[in-house]
């Protein structure tokens, strides 16, 4: 299932990500966003250790069931390149674009 991340203060997007039914009921259990990995599709938790944790704020499920919406509080950066958010303001989509790939 697809899931939108969002910080709970800010409402700002940090990332996408995909979970399963076990990474769906660990998030829940634990209290801290785990997911499947898209490049080797293994179970992972966004955090590597406790300051890089996503604490699970609240979940929600569009009208169709078909996403989730996780508010959570990051413990520090929510991307694997090191900064707050995947989703960066400069135009990387139109770079994508030109680049052709």
């Amino acid at each position: 299932m697809p899931a939108i991340v969002q910080e709970a203060a800010s409402g700002t997007v940090l990332r996408f990500c995909w979970q399963d039914r076990d990474t769906l009921e660990s998030t829940f259990k634990e209290g801290v966003v785990s997911y499947v990995s898209f490049s080797d599709r293994e179970v992972s938790t966004i955090a590597e250790g406790p300051e890089e944790q996503m604490i699970l704020v609240d979940a929600r499920l569009d009208c169709d069931s078909t996403a989730v919406l996780l508010t959570v509080e990051p413990a520090g950066a929510s991307c694997h390149l090191g900064s707050h958010s995947c989703f960066q303001s400069e135009p990387r989509f139109t770079m994508v674009l030109e680049s052709g790939k």
